[in-house]
């Protein structure tokens, strides 16, 4: 039995065993289907059920024709999820709880008419929103929305949404697509006849509020969280979707319902992590702070592959409280669109999920579910320095401990690094049905191999990097083969003998670290 681990410069289909993935796996769509997992909502009903949902996106999703969600339900908290139901006809929504009944509600697809439905049974069967009596409440524009609260406020249901900017029709120097207003109904109206809802003026984004000008390309205000303050007024707090824009927006909403307006003096633009991508705020009223889970971007510089909780006193100053989730490789990870819920002690949530053969961190491919336990008493210290904990690949020669890192096929065409689309090519057919921990160029991730017997130990590398040396290792010049860089790179694989219980640590010194090859035995 020969361990090879590959030290090279440049990731893949693979069948996945989701073994990996961070929290318990709802459901996943691999990135070769063109369906990704988007908009996902959780919510906690009166038993104590989880319910969860998510719909998809891309280019054979059909969202801007005739989307659908998928409902998944829970009984024993978020261990396990089965299917409920699949919902056709609803996009970018978000679940509430109302008099015993649980409610979806969002767009009927991308851009489409707002719509909500009702279920008695748990999200297994729901009403149709065939019309303005039963669920169609906004037929005029192109809407947009998300999993956002739907907060309860002086006798009231309150929820954010956005609108394509031709509500009224777009005029000129206005070419962002998106502004803000609210909707609001009764407590004990009936939620399915759109007579109920109230829906307040429609709030232009100010381009230069961000320092834009009259043309420049933004995407305005998305996803808007209605919040309420200590002295009882109605916040629309919003993600500013624009690039190198790391804040929030806090507009003011009148106590009717029919006004929301931007009032820089009182509230206006905050400094907020995670302020560029898609967020869910709740008020706990044990600490008298709000809370919500956000793509930290900033120190240091992430996509959506850093997940951090966050609090406020004031709605105005946020505390990054700790880090829960991280993935060094911001190109192909992410926990995004996170919608969670209180549950006593801890946080629920639901994460759209880049993982493993996800086709860029955008385009997810798993629903994920994530309890965040006591998460009143987390701080700095307990932030996730590399996620998910990494269990040690053991095969009958050895022990490969190492962090974060993925398994994949070794193949003609797979990708080779986590951060890179370079792949392998002539690999020589000795090494058939092996398989290889994939890494991270240029980011070193430290691997270390316990001997559990005599045994030869195999790696591969560009010997023509600078700086790298082999001492102790001779090279096996029959097991050569290319990555697609530029030049072609070949690999060339050297091997070492280790004793039973020796431990090495893997070279790691160059910008390829290091990639560990299993081979076709099973491992554990």
């Amino acid at each position: 039995m020969l361990l090879m681990v590959m030290m090279a410069t440049g990731a893949v289909a693979f069948e996945p065993t989701h073994e990996d993935v961070p929290g318990v796996v709802i459901h996943f769509s691999p990135a070769a289907s063109g369906k990704y997992i988007g908009c996902p909502a959780i919510t906690v009903l009166p038993g104590g059920e989880y319910v969860a949902s998510h719909s998809f996106f891309g280019p054979e999703a059909r969202h801007r024709t005739r989307a659908s969600t998928l409902v998944f339900g829970s009984t024993d908290r978020g261990q396990t999820w089965s299917k409920r139901s699949r919902i056709d006809g609803q996009f970018w929504s978000t679940f509430f709880v109302h008099d015993g009944s649980l409610y979806i509600m969002g767009t009927d697809k991308q851009w489409g008419d707002v719509v909500i439905r009702r279920s008695r049974d748990g999200g297994r069967t729901w009403t149709d929103p065939a019309d303005e009596h039963s669920g169609r409440l906004l037929d005029d524009a192109r809407y947009h929305s998300s999993s956002v609260p739907v907060v309860v406020h002086e006798g009231r249901l309150w929820r954010a949404m956005e609108g394509e900017d031709t509500w009224p029709a777009r005029g000129p120097g206005t070419p962002h697509p998106y502004g803000a207003f609210v909707m609001s109904a009764p407590w004990g109206a009936d939620l399915l006849r759109a007579k109920s809802w109230t829906r307040s003026n429609y709030q232009r984004f100010d381009l230069s509020r961000v320092g834009k000008k009259p043309g420049d390309r933004s995407g305005g205000w998305r996803e808007g969280n209605i919040v309420v303050t200590a002295g009882g007024q109605v916040i629309n707090f919003l993600r500013i979707d624009d690039a190198g824009v790391d804040r929030a927006d806090l507009l003011p909403v009148s106590a009717d319902g029919r006004t929301i307006r931007i009032d820089d003096e009182n509230w206006g633009l905050i400094d907020f992590p995670g302020g560029r991508t898609k967020f869910t705020i709740y008020f706990d009223a044990v600490t008298a702070r709000y809370w919500s889970l956000v793509n930290k971007q900033s120190d240091p510089d992430a996509e959506r592959n850093v997940l951090a909780l966050v609090s406020s006193g004031d709605l105005k100053r946020w505390k990054v409280n700790t880090i829960v989730l991280r993935h060094r490789d911001r190109r192909h990870h992410a926990w995004q669109y996170v919608d969670w819920r209180f549950d006593g002690e801890d946080i629920v949530a639901a994460s759209r999920t880049a993982w493993g053969d996800s086709h860029n961190f955008h385009d997810a491919n798993y629903l994920t579910f994530h309890r965040i336990e006591r998460f009143r008493e987390l701080t700095g210290d307990d932030d996730a320095l590399w996620l998910p904990p990494s269990r040690p690949v053991v095969t009958d020669a050895f022990i490969v401990r190492h962090s974060g890192l993925e398994v994949a096929a070794l193949e003609e065409d797979v990708r080779a690094f986590g951060n890179r689309t370079y792949v392998w090519q002539r690999v020589p057919g000795e090494l058939a049905g092996w398989r290889f921990l994939r890494t991270l160029g240029g980011e070193p991730v430290p691997i270390t191999v316990e001997a559990r017997r005599d045994a030869t130990l195999r790696v591969a590398t560009a010997p023509s990097q600078k700086g790298f040396h082999m001492e102790g290792w001779r090279p096996v010049e029959r097991l050569s083969f290319i990555y697609t860089s530029p030049n072609r790179t070949p690999m060339v694989v050297f091997e070492t003998s280790l004793r039973k219980g020796e431990t090495i640590q893997v070279p790691q010194s160059t910008w390829t670290g290091g990639v560990v090859l299993i081979g076709p035995e099973p491992t554990r």
